[in-house]
């Protein structure tokens, strides 16, 4: 079974060179985006990517990849993947993750507004 947790990832089309070339290095990180996804919407240059109940274990390599490559949007640095543009890299992605716990969350990147956490009571 293992821990599951809920996750968004969205990239703007500036990142998506970007992004392309991590799933190029990484065939791992393309299979899990491009085809073990439950959501995949693509639309003006963007990606957004859902997993309802993925195992998010940073052991496994398409995650650690995943993680580095966010890390690098938010370091401003993403020259490892091919860009080198003064791009506000951090506001070209949203990660959102929601464990099974209950304050199990994370939230990454400054784009896509739309995208929120929200917790409420339903009775």
């Amino acid at each position: 079974m293992g821990y599951r947790s809920e996750i968004v990832l969205a990239v703007a089309p500036q990142a998506v060179p970007a992004f392309m070339t991590l799933c190029a290095k990484f065939p791992s990180v393309q299979k899990l985006c491009f085809n073990d996804r439950d959501k995949l919407q693509s639309e003006d240059g963007e990606y957004l990517f859902h997993w309802e109940h993925i195992k998010w274990y940073h052991s496994f390599e398409e995650i650690e990849a995943l993680d580095s490559f966010m890390t690098a949007l938010e370091s401003g640095d993403i020259s490892e993947y091919g860009e080198h543009g003064e791009e506000e890299w951090v506001e070209c992605f949203k990660f959102v993750r929601i464990g099974e716990d209950r304050d199990d969350t994370e939230e990454r990147g400054y784009g896509f507004d739309d995208i929120q956490l929200n917790r409420s009571i339903s009775f």
